[in-house]
């Protein structure tokens, strides 16, 4: 049976209102990985884990993401996180 999920890349799409985007493990409130905003207008950058960032099977996420305290356009405020993983 599966054990782990390992995290071998993630995909954060902010828009120019991000600063960053944070995965979090929802039970014991501890970071599994920060992304910051590095491009403008759109970040789509893919961050490779090597080694995977191992997430226990079961483990609930919720995904924070940061913005500016008063985005210029409505549009800004967003964000989208693909992950891909490999269960093991």
């Amino acid at each position: 049976a599966h054990r782990t999920i390992e995290l071998v890349c993630l995909q954060p799409h902010m828009h120019c209102g991000a600063v960053e985007m944070e995965l979090i493990n929802k039970t014991t409130g501890q970071s599994i990985a920060v992304m910051p905003n590095i491009a403008c207008p759109v970040s789509m950058e893919s961050l490779l884990y090597d080694p995977p960032l191992l997430v226990p099977k079961g483990t609930r996420v919720t995904l924070k993401t940061t913005y500016r305290k008063s985005p210029t356009k409505t549009w800004e405020a967003m964000g989208i996180l693909h992950a891909f993983g490999v269960m093991n």
